[in-house]
């Protein structure tokens, strides 16, 4: 049985994931913080072994000792900065510590890293900044053939349990309130949406198959492949919820910089035997029925 240390854990992506790769036969181990809340892992927390990393007495290095030998490290423990953390502690979170992990994961042996990074461009925000940063050392790290690096750069994605603090999870849960309205950007942005299963199933094929990639660093697409304006997309959920929430688009500005096309060319992960298997009205009303509030 493979062995896989999981990062983020504990939230939304990393919960999902652990679950999959349950089912696919790894052995999953966890690492998440003392405070972290394991409701979404209740069915499955027998299952797993977790480990604290914020206790004063840990270490990667004497982690890697005292366990057994990982087959792959996925990486999905992220902050994207929206809750007000200094940029310090979004550079920390975003970088310093998976470079923590990378470090002592090559003076372990292991011999996989999976990170999950972003399709934003590295200025885009101070979360991509430190997400390319993270990147750009995983590439140095494999260009010294200590490791196989693969860089996941993920999409929009989105799905049933998603919180408020994701926009599909915000915009649902607002129409399915029937507030009286909900400020918007004009939506002309183009953006990549993708079921939360796709990726799941991405991940599960990238994991089987990374080992005979020829280069000790890659970067693969994850997304649908297709470019959705956000104003579409609002009106789509706002018609399946059969909400009575007044879209108002425009009343908000553009971020500064902000990006307006992004979309997965997914020509490598489906060279590797992926499909997209949902459209974005199933994934919507499914992710509609999943909601509670």
């Amino acid at each position: 049985m493979k062995r896989l240390l999981l990062t983020g854990i504990t939230g939304y992506l990393g919960g999902y994931l652990a679950k999959a790769c349950l089912d696919a036969g790894y052995a999953v181990v966890g690492l998440k913080r003392v405070s972290s809340n394991t409701e979404s892992l209740l069915q499955v927390l027998h299952r797993i072994e977790l480990v604290d990393v914020d206790k004063s007495s840990f270490s990667f290095q004497d982690f890697f000792k005292r366990e057994e030998q990982f087959d792959v490290i996925v990486h999905t423990a992220t902050s994207y900065g929206r809750s007000g953390e200094r940029l310090s502690e979004v550079l920390q979170a975003n970088t310093v510590f998976p470079l923590m992990l990378l470090e002592a994961a090559c003076e372990a042996g292991v011999p996989l890293f999976v990170n999950t990074g972003t399709a934003l461009k590295s200025l885009a925000s101070s979360y991509a900044i430190s997400k390319s940063q993270f990147a750009d050392w995983g590439r140095q790290f494999a260009g010294e053939k200590c490791i196989r690096f693969v860089e996941l750069k993920l999409q929009h994605f989105f799905g049933p349990g998603e919180g408020a603090s994701k926009f599909t999870g915000f915009l649902i849960r607002s129409c399915l309130k029937n507030l009286p309205e909900l400020k918007l950007t004009a939506g002309d942005q183009l953006r990549d949406f993708v079921y939360i299963d796709d990726v799941l199933s991405a991940y599960l094929i990238i994991l089987g198959a990374a080992t005979d990639f020829d280069q000790s660093y890659c970067e693969i697409d994850v997304g649908s492949g297709e470019a959705f304006a956000v104003r579409r997309l609002a009106e789509k959920v706002k018609l399946l919820t059969a909400s009575r929430t007044k879209l108002l688009f425009g009343a908000v500005p553009y971020r500064k910089g902000e990006e307006m096309f992004l979309k997965a060319d997914t020509s490598r992960i489906e060279s590797l035997g992926w499909h997209r298997k949902f459209s974005l009205d199933e994934g919507l009303k499914l992710t509609i029925e999943g909601t509670r509030l």
